[in-house]
């Protein structure tokens, strides 16, 4: 006789684990991150807000705001991903150029930033730093410095290949994600 579809095999449920065996913990925690916008009644992003505008409660119990910060105002780690893949070669000072002149309208005094290029291999022209002029001189110095550069990501070398998705991924993986705060990925290439 042919079961209802309802009606499984209760071999297979897995038991209901025993409540005893179950493993709990608690944590002191003493500031807690909360993003958050707003907004007024026409959407617009609402800005300017301090402090004394909001109230936060948990559990119904009101508690004290101890930081509050605007995005805009937390530091800015830039990696800066430079293709220097056979297409890209005739274009390197204008790549050079662009990259130096967007560092220097861009970054603020609190922000970071790093270089990365890439052709058959990813390498580290210049770690984090917040020096505009060592920014600029690795730029400056890229043609002569990338193949003593440490690689990022795989030892290999690609034949042919532009690494360009490996700059991306290893990038972020290895140096940007350490970072914290707001993080940008800027790439000059094709």
């Amino acid at each position: 006789r042919a079961q209802s579809p309802a009606v499984k095999d209760t071999a297979s449920i897995p038991a209901r684990p025993d409540p005893a065996d179950a493993v709990s913990f608690s944590v002191d925690v003493s500031l807690v991150q909360v993003g958050f916008s707003v907004r007024d009644r026409k959407g617009q992003l609402v800005q300017g807000l301090a402090k004394g505008d909001f109230h936060l409660f948990e559990s119904g119990r009101k508690q004290d705001i101890k930081v509050l910060s605007s995005e805009e105002e937390l530091p800015l780690s830039v990696a800066l991903v430079i293709d220097r893949s056979g297409s890209q070669k005739r274009y390197e000072q204008e790549n050079v150029y662009a990259a130096v002149t967007f560092f220097r309208s861009i970054l603020r005094d609190d922000d970071r930033a790093m270089i990365v290029a890439f052709s058959g291999q990813v390498k580290l022209i210049q770690d984090m730093t917040a020096s505009l002029d060592g920014l600029e001189m690795s730029l400056k110095s890229l043609a002569k410095n990338y193949d003593q550069a440490a690689i990022i990501g795989p030892k290999g070398e690609r034949d042919g290949e532009s690494a360009v998705l490996d700059a991306a991924f290893w990038t972020v993986k290895e140096k940007l994600a350490k970072a914290g705060g707001r993080m940008v990925i800027v790439m000059i290439g094709d």
